[in-house]
């Protein structure tokens, strides 16, 4: 049962005991030495214990053992990524595009690659490709967007985010970063308006509310968009989100129920005792 073996490891690397994470992972080798999920696991625990050498043959055996394995091959490309070893990073990247040519991941893995090594072209092409493989690839809109305004094309990442927002009209991590873009350009009007149709299309989702929220409460002043914002985050209190009851808190001020706020403020407070943004909230509560 290889599921047990990996817990079994997992708690005696959480107990400390990273020597007997390793003597379970070995066994878990010898019993299935063609399998490459053993060498993945001690590339893991060797990541951990900071010994990246041992992790890199580790990870390489795991990938010979198991060439369609995903998650070794992003672990040995992120390893490589991590020393600096950029070289070594780009051609282990390269061969995993070539073993999972329809892999997300794979262009993923190799398109910041290319952006590590200032390949900006390359990097590009390599995001397209996700999209290309899945015009839902949130990432794929994600990475080329951050990449454009990087060099100074904010108008056209927006345009990138909106094509996501478009493909998928439900993906929250596209919509905040649409939203929050167009914030910053000062467009809170156009920042409300894409977080009301991302609510339509997904209305139970917590970030989506309590951003829509937030941007209610600090950009208009009228009562309407005051209780809208209570509305939104009225459902936030089952959470224990500190940023999230924040929100709801300061709802409750702003529309003037000041004991309400005080009382989930404080909430707030004993999870996050040294933000300032909370603390202020409090107070004026």
């Amino acid at each position: 049962n290889v599921r047990a073996y990996e817990l079994k490891a997992d708690l005696e690397q959480q107990s400390g005991d990273a020597a007997a994470a390793a003597r379970t992972i070995e066994s878990l080798k010898k019993e299935l030495p063609d399998q490459g999920i053993g060498y993945f696991r001690a590339g893991q625990l060797a990541v951990a214990q900071k010994k990246p050498d041992v992790a890199i043959k580790e990870l390489q055996q795991a990938i010979q053992k198991a060439p369609q394995a995903i998650e070794p091959r992003v672990a040995l490309v992120g390893l490589y990524a991590s020393q600096n070893r950029l070289d070594d990073a780009s051609r282990a990247a390269e061969d995993f595009v070539k073993a999972a040519p329809r892999n997300l991941l794979a262009y993923q893995a190799l398109g910041e690659v290319r952006l590590a090594q200032k390949r900006l072209p390359d990097a590009e092409a390599q995001f397209r490709r996700m999209i290309e493989i899945d015009p839902k690839a949130a990432r794929g809109y994600l990475n080329l967007a951050r990449l454009q305004d990087a060099s100074g094309g904010i108008d056209v990442a927006m345009k990138t985010l909106q094509q996501g927002l478009t493909a998928d009209p439900a993906d929250a991590q596209i919509a905040v970063a649409l939203a929050e873009a167009q914030r910053g350009r000062g467009n809170v009007d156009a920042a409300i308006a894409t977080y009301e149709g991302v609510l339509k299309a997904s209305p139970t989702n917590p970030v989506i509310a309590n951003n829509l929220a937030y941007v209610l409460l600090e950009h208009k002043g009228d009562k309407a968009s005051h209780e809208r914002a209570l509305q939104l985050a009225l459902p936030l209190e089952a959470t224990n989100n500190a940023a999230f009851l924040d929100t709801l808190g300061w709802a409750y001020y702003k529309v003037g129920r000041y004991n309400d706020a005080a009382r989930v403020l404080q909430r707030v407070i004993a999870a996050a005792p040294n933000e300032p943004m909370f603390q202020y909230h409090l107070g004026m509560a």
